[in-house]
């Protein structure tokens, strides 16, 4: 398929090769009808987005089905698009490339509410707005908010994105979120389903995750979140403001569902940080609140540390999951159970909640149906839920792991790993990804979205790995101060094969034509030796002619 270049330093005049690139504004334009569906648009180097003061790129129409990617898939050799990336070309795919602001350093706003003019980031984001745009290993960072998919972009899809830092500090909270979702007004499913997959999302000013909005057309149906984790909200704001939900499905009264959380992980600090003492104590997973409409909430195999609370759905499936509140040992009271029903479901039976788990270091008033605390038994008797649960009074013990290998690259994994005792050291099971023989690299994710620095680097033999557990700082917000570090409990990160001497030739790297060949895909420069005899080392960017 035709392949083209772009360039900071390119011009629309040139032919668009590797030599002689076009700019990325000439390009966004669909390169004056050269461009087509299925072509392929390498990015090189550093973009301003636009001009002052909006620095907004917005990629038409002309460039629907075009592959607009990075020249490499590692965060610290990735192209950098600096601004507010707006994008109405329906079927493309956008990938490996770090999107940012850093044209001022303002993150407070001296104005209340979520349109401030004092601080011009509000506004910078990635924003699809055409059908079935992809998203693949997109890093959105210090932006407004990190990916905005609304209702003009039905059939939106991320893969292995990571959102962090994005937003700003109002005088009434935190505000911007790491990815905030709604669907179209009348969304048809499942072709226009939004899919959000291994996507990873920390210290936003607002929610780590957000579908919201009260409008005509802000429908929120139509939903997967399968494998991410969302943790630490609002740290940046936190000496002003408790942090708002984690995750949060909530408004838009009779128009939510088929709403999806698999997999999942969703961690917020304990009483020892948030205040948990007060009646509107944080929510980790916040999923609706009052008639939530006709459709159904699925919440299935997701670790989360912090309260939950879930609206009045048409129906609703939780099983599997476990729901703990740290070390947070102040008394349980009305309106600060780990779990809440606001409003109680009528009847119980539209339900279905069983073999869960939960802990708290409180008694055992866990639950709040119908305004009441009860215990696990009470619970049960009350409404027929969790005839295969357990309580822990105090913590859960051991490691817990999520492993989410990718749907689009075979050679990576997001790891999350819950030390619940804090080892320094965790035996981590990585054979879903690697073979003995295969060379790997880990990154803790503040280090695969900073340094570069793999917490481990080997060819693997077998078994399980020995990963060293320790308290890490995340990346300090542009323009803000240093945040607090991740205790050793919780951490996510990711896992690449790097060289492997048994490949499978039917093993695809992504949905573009880049087969296995004898080069280097996620091998840093440093690392030199030579693939073995009949092995293959994975390319580090696609090359001309592809």
């Amino acid at each position: 398929m035709p392949t083209y270049h772009v360039s900071p330093s390119g011009n629309a005049a040139n032919p668009g090769t590797a030599s002689q690139p076009w700019t990325l504004a000439h390009a966004a334009t669909g390169a004056g009808g050269t461009l087509a569906s299925g072509d392929v648009v390498i990015m090189t180097g550093t973009f301003q987005l636009g001009t002052a003061p909006s620095y907004t790129l917005t990629v038409t129409s002309a460039c629907a089905g075009v592959t607009f990617r990075g020249a490499s898939a590692l965060p610290w050799q990735m192209p950098i698009l600096r601004g507010n990336l707006v994008i109405q070309a329906a079927n493309s795919v956008w990938r490996d490339f770090r999107q940012t602001w850093d044209y001022d350093t303002t993150r407070t706003t001296t104005q209340s509410g979520s349109s401030p003019t004092d601080v011009p980031r509000v506004a910078a984001t990635f924003d699809p707005q055409a059908a079935n745009i992809q998203a693949i290993n997109v890093i959105a960072h210090d932006l407004g908010g990190g990916f905005n998919a609304f209702s003009l972009s039905p059939g939106f899809q991320a893969h292995e994105c990571i959102a962090y830092n994005n937003g700003w500090n109002g005088s009434d909270r935190g505000h911007g979120h790491g990815f905030y979702m709604q669907s179209t007004a009348t969304p048809s499913l499942p072709a226009d389903r939004k899919t959000v997959r291994g996507f990873v999302s920390f210290c936003n000013y607002g929610s780590n995750g957000k579908l919201g909005g009260s409008d005509a057309v802000s429908n929120l149906i139509g939903f997967r979140y399968d494998g991410c984790s969302f943790f630490d909200p609002g740290v940046p704001v936190r000496a002003q403001h408790q942090p708002e939900p984690n995750f949060i499905c909530d408004g838009a009264s009779t128009r939510k569902g088929h709403v999806e959380m698999l997999n999942s992980s969703l961690w917020m600090r304990d009483g020892g940080y948030y205040d948990y003492s007060a009646a509107d104590a944080p929510l980790s997973l916040w999923m609706g609140d009052n008639n939530e409409g006709a459709n159904p909430l699925t919440i299935d195999d997701v670790r989360i540390q912090g309260r939950v609370r879930v609206g009045n759905w048409a129906s609703a499936t939780v099983t599997d999951n476990s729901v703990t509140a740290g070390d947070d040992a102040l008394p349980w009271t009305l309106g600060r159970a780990l779990v809440q029903l606001s409003p109680t479901p009528s009847p119980y039976t539209k339900f279905t909640w069983d073999r869960n788990r939960y802990a708290h270091n409180g008694d055992a008033r866990i639950m709040l149906p119908a305004s009441t605390m009860q215990n696990l038994a009470s619970w049960r008797t009350t409404t027929g839920y969790d005839a295969n649960a357990t309580h822990t009074v105090g913590e859960f013990t051991g490691v817990e792991t999520q492993f989410v290998t990718s749907a689009v690259n075979p050679n990576r994994a997001t790891v999350t790993v819950w030390n619940y005792d804090g080892a320094t050291s965790i035996a981590l099971d990585v054979s879903p990804l690697l073979r003995q023989g295969d060379m790997y690299e880990l990154y803790h994710v503040y280090d695969w979205v900073t340094t570069g620095t793999p917490t481990l680097s080997a060819t693997y033999s077998g078994g399980t790995l020995s990963v060293p557990m320790s308290s890490k700082t995340p990346p300090t917000p542009q323009g803000g101060s240093a945040l607090p570090a991740l205790p050793n409990t919780f951490g996510v990160f990711v896992l690449l094969r790097t060289f492997t001497a048994t490949p499978s030739r039917s093993m695809r790297l992504d949905e573009s034509p880049l087969d296995w060949v004898p080069l280097d895909w996620y091998e840093p420069p440093s690392v030199t030796p030579p693939p073995a005899p009949g092995g293959y080392r994975l390319r580090r960017g696609p090359s001309g002619g592809q």
